[in-house]
């Protein structure tokens, strides 16, 4: 993906601007002008032309990335290049960050062991001095691949583990509330919503970072499956619901950046996480339910189930007096 250590033999990566092509053009030799001509080369983003050593072999890539650097202006070179190591022109030195960030996002491989790799062995060598790019990959994928993990694998107790292993590697402490110590507490709408399913619902809590710091907190929705409850999706409708627990993912992910970065926050992060499955126990339309603040809401549609496991959690962090609060649903 990215290497940190020098290699003057890795093959030169030049990029050219899609505003900046003409200009870079009437620089270049005959030969050159007439294989970029030849390849419709016009520096647009994640276009790119191997251009040919004085001996026939290829000698270095042109690469196209739009009218400026961002993530998207080499993303997807880490997928269509032949395999091999690259390092960036040595005229390539500014604003580096973008463009890394887009390498190692689009180098980004799913595995069930819930890690990402790149299986092409495909390296760009950069300068040391980006290495901090990593944390930021690493928090991106890390959220990517539990979106992208069938629900088989990524029930609330899978994504407890998940928030487990993130608490444990940063020194964060943890606590989870399952099944009917929710009712115990007051989280009535998280235990109504994930009541219905074989696995019970839970509201996971982390805290990290010092007691005198500003005060952020991050919270997600979980809903692990979305089925719609007694108020049944259809099946088309159902088939990306795996993904309902992409706002706990960005959550846990961006709490994982915050940790690895040391930032100067007391950081909390909350999740209820819950599958909203159907069952002789599933609440119904028209069920009324008394939520974590006191109020009683009726169900209108049991398919409601983000907006009511969140108020649960979101009233339960208003009472830490948090100077921000982030709600990823």
């Amino acid at each position: 993906m990215l290497d940190f250590t020098p290699n003057a033999s890795a093959m030169p990566i030049e990029l050219v601007s899609s505003n900046g092509y003409d200009e870079w053009l009437k620089k270049q030799t005959p030969v050159t002008q007439n294989w970029v001509a030849r390849a419709k080369f016009k520096g647009r983003a994640n276009e790119f032309v191997t251009l040919p050593d004085e001996e026939g072999n290829p000698g270095r890539i042109i690469a196209g990335i739009g009218k400026e650097r961002t993530i998207e202006s080499i993303g997807s070179l880490p997928r269509s290049l032949p395999l091999g190591d690259y390092r960036l022109d040595e005229s390539t030195t500014d604003n580096l960050y973008p463009l890394c960030l887009g390498w190692g996002m689009g180098a980004y491989d799913y595995n069930a062991e819930m890690e990402y790799k790149d299986p092409r062995a495909i390296k760009l060598h950069v300068p040391e001095a980006i290495r901090h790019v990593c944390d930021e990959i690493d928090a991106v994928n890390f959220a990517r691949t539990l979106i992208t993990k069938p629900a088989n694998f990524m029930m609330p107790n899978d994504l407890e583990e998940a928030f487990r292993t993130v608490a444990e590697a940063y020194g964060a402490t943890m606590q989870v509330v399952v099944g009917e110590q929710l009712l115990e507490q007051g989280f009535n709408t998280i235990y109504t919503v994930g009541k219905a399913s074989v696995v019970p619902p839970r509201l996971l809590e982390m805290n990290w970072g010092d007691e005198d710091a500003p005060k952020i907190t991050l919270l997600g929705k979980g809903v692990c499956f979305d089925s719609g409850g007694l108020d049944l999706k259809s099946a088309a409708g159902m088939r990306s619901m795996k993904k309902d627990m992409g706002g706990a993912a960005t959550a846990l992910g961006l709490a994982k950046l915050v940790m690895a970065r040391n930032l100067p926050l007391r950081l909390r992060v909350l999740i209820p996480t819950v599958e909203n499955a159907v069952n002789g126990n599933s609440y119904r339309p028209g069920d009324v339910i008394t939520t974590y603040k006191g109020t009683r809401v009726e169900v209108g549609n049991t398919d409601a189930e983000g907006r009511l496991i969140l108020c649960d959690a979101l009233a339960y962090a208003v009472e830490d007096e948090p100077e921000l609060m982030i709600d990823f649903a």
